[in-house]
């Protein structure tokens, strides 16, 4: 290669590790909120022996289909247990298995309403379909008390509905039952939704150092190469 050349491709290079382009990866990031500042319809009672699951349907983003986390607004007794979960939702149930179960968790303040966040750890979902979230004391043994869950007019969100079933202890009735709803209502929840992992690009750090150690190579090789 002539020397021209060998100047003209490191240039380039020099150029391409410059470029603000490739100093980071974009992530994109959709927030689902209903929640107001100060919750005003709640909906009861949750737990054993009464309605032991409630939920919410949503609608995937279709840039942001990786579930992180969502959040529920309870006023219970720490003696309830439950479980969140999330499944595919065909319009009127559950359908399909379980694509995430938290271990067993309770509330610690009966008094105020209390968010509970269920993380999934980054749950890859199919981009606009419809799945429902929700949480369950159907599958732990109970030892009392009930709960009281914040909700919001229904227009608060347009991709889903609040949803719940008398399921008792029989978490079978999930897929295999209509579920009901309270009129024209959403949970107060937040649903955190994140972009697919992106494949790295080289780093400019990477290429400024490629470009460095190419600088001195060349200069090793401007005493041996002759001009053009």
């Amino acid at each position: 290669m002539r020397k021209s050349n060998i100047r003209a491709w490191f240039s380039n290079l020099f150029l391409i590790a410059l470029s603000p382009g490739i100093t980071g990866l974009a992530y994109a990031d959709t927030i689902i909120d209903t929640t107001p500042s100060v919750i005003g319809f709640s909906v009861q009672p949750f737990g054993s022996p009464d309605t032991e699951t409630y939920g919410q349907t949503i609608t995937v983003p279709l840039t942001d289909p990786v579930l992180l986390s969502w959040t529920f607004y309870m006023k219970q007794s720490p003696s309830i247990y439950f479980r969140g979960e999330v499944y595919a939702w065909n319009g009127l149930m559950a359908t399909g298995p379980n694509l995430f179960e938290s271990a067993v968790m309770t509330t610690t303040d009966p008094a105020v309403f209390q968010p509970i966040t269920f993380d999934t750890g980054g749950l890859a979902l199919t981009p606009g379909n419809t799945y429902v979230l929700f949480a369950s004391s159907s599958r732990d043994a109970q030892s009392g008390g009930e709960g009281t869950w914040g909700i919001v007019p229904g227009s608060s969100y347009t991709g889903g509905a609040f949803r719940y079933i008398n399921n008792g202890a029989d978490a079978t009735q999930w897929t295999t039952n209509f579920w009901s709803n309270a009129g024209d209502y959403d949970l107060a929840f937040k649903a955190d939704f994140d972009a697919p992992a992106a494949v790295p690009e080289p780093s400019s750090r990477m290429l400024l150092a490629a470009v460095l150690c190419a600088m001195f190579v060349l200069t090793r090789l401007g005493r041996k190469v002759p001009h053009a």
